[in-house]
């Protein structure tokens, strides 16, 4: 266990490589810099701080029949707000989990005791991948912060994001492949992603309750037995509504706009089904 009182850095690598390792790294209400990788392949990592930016990868990855847990939990004390830098978050047969505004991990539940609303979350590329064992996930809560994804892949495997009952969340790109899973749910946040594509048996579930809205504006695009499933308060679509080779698209908002238009190729089996409630 290591505990920093005030800012501090991590020269070189953080390397777990067995089911007996352990290691906590506390340095709350403070910055923690991580130079370099962080590797876990068997181990359980926690890491507790204010504020963090890791410059290299993050990876966990089941080896050897250790399965790898990885734990960063994002909080300050003094309300001056979370600020979270990762460039690579990758899972491969393991569980990498962030949480902003929380003490622990969150059990079902939204509730947060972190107020501000300055809390920040960038990632350049988080992935969800399978190994030789079970499929990977990524969980990623942030109640009450502004979230940015640039690359979210999951490849039978599964990606999670918790907006809890506001912020904001915008993602570039979001693949979802091979039996995958991608899961976004809120009960109000705002949500920007760019290019929905989602293949070979995979689902992508976004579901932002009434209160939400969904702004895509590359369009969506979903292929070979994939689904999504789409629920927000308002949605607003400009780049189009694709099924295709047996694919299906659910959408259900109490308003839509659709500016990319809407079709369907492949078969009989192919379909789009929009309904509004407003």
């Amino acid at each position: 266990e290591y505990n920093f009182t005030n800012d501090g850095t991590v020269t070189g690598n953080i390397t777990l490589n067995s089911q007996n390792d352990r290691l906590l790294i506390t340095n709350v209400d403070h910055k923690l810099t991580v130079d370099g990788n962080i590797r876990n392949t068997g181990g359980n990592l926690t890491i507790k701080a204010g504020s963090i930016e890791v410059k290299g990868e993050i990876t966990s990855k089941n080896s050897g029949g250790y399965f790898a847990n990885t734990t960063i939990l994002l909080k300050q004390n003094n309300n001056t707000g979370v600020n979270a830098i990762f460039h690579h978050v990758s899972a491969v047969s393991a569980t990498n989990t962030i949480a902003i505004g929380y003490d622990s991990v969150p059990n079902g539940s939204t509730q947060t005791t972190d107020t501000t609303t300055s809390n920040s979350l960038t990632i350049d590329t988080l992935q969800a991948t399978r190994g030789y064992a079970a499929g990977g996930n990524n969980k990623i809560y942030a109640n009450n912060s502004n979230v940015e994804i640039k690359n979210m892949r999951s490849d039978r495997a599964t990606n999670t994001v918790s907006m809890g009952d506001s912020g904001k969340l915008k993602i570039t790109t979001l693949e979802t492949n091979n039996y995958g899973a991608t899961n976004i749910t809120s009960s109000g946040a705002q949500v920007e992603i760019g290019q929905v594509t989602t293949d070979r048996y995979s689902t992508n579930s976004i579901k932002l309750n009434n209160n939400g809205t969904l702004n895509i504006t590359e369009g969506i695009t979903v292929s070979n037995d994939g689904s999504n499933v789409i629920k927000a308060g308002s949605i607003t679509n400009t780049g189009g509504i694709s099924a295709n080779s047996r694919g299906k698209n659910v959408i259900e908002a109490g308003s839509i706009t659709n500016t990319g238009g809407i079709s369907t190729s492949g078969g009989y089996s192919s379909s789009n089904t929009i309904t509004l409630t407003g």
